[in-house]
C-alpha cells in the first residue's frame, strides 16, 4: 500500500531499516505507511495494521490488548526513529524514507 488518491489523509511511506527486537512482528525491509490514525506494515509474507494516536513527537500504537508509547524522532527528511518509552526493554525501529508528501 502506498499513498494514493484512495487515502483521504496525507500519509508517509517509510522502509524499516532496523528493529531492536526479533519478538516484534515488524521486520527489516518491510514498508510502513503512516496515516493520521493508523499505521500499516507490509512485507513479502504478511501485512498488518495498528491504530495510532499521533501528537507532535509522540505516537501511541495499539497492538491488540497493549498500547505502546513511542517518541518520534525525524532526522532530516530521510530517517525516522520510533523509540519506545517507559518499557523495561524498549523497542527501537529505524526507517528510511520511501515517500513523504508533506515535505
Amino acid at each position: 500500500m502506498a499513498c494514493s488518491a484512495k487515502h483521504h489523509d496525507p500519509c508517509e511511506v517509510w522502509r524499516v531499516a532496523a528493529v531492536s527486537s526479533g519478538e516484534f512482528p515488524v521486520k527489516t525491509g518491510m514498508t510502513m505507511v503512516l496515516l493520521e490514525d493508523s499505521v500499516t506494515f507490509n512485507g513479502k509474507d504478511q501485512s498488518f495494521s495498528y491504530p495510532v494516536l499521533k501528537s507532535k513527537d509522540r505516537l501511541v500504537m495499539g497492538t491488540g490488548a497493549n498500547r505502546m508509547l513511542f517518541r518520534l524522532e525525524e532526522m532530516g527528511d530521510s530517517v525516522l526513529l520510533l523509540q519506545e518509552l517507559y518499557a523495561l526493554h524498549p523497542l527501537t525501529i529505524s526507517f528510511s524514507a520511501e515517500t513523504n508528501p508533506k515535505k
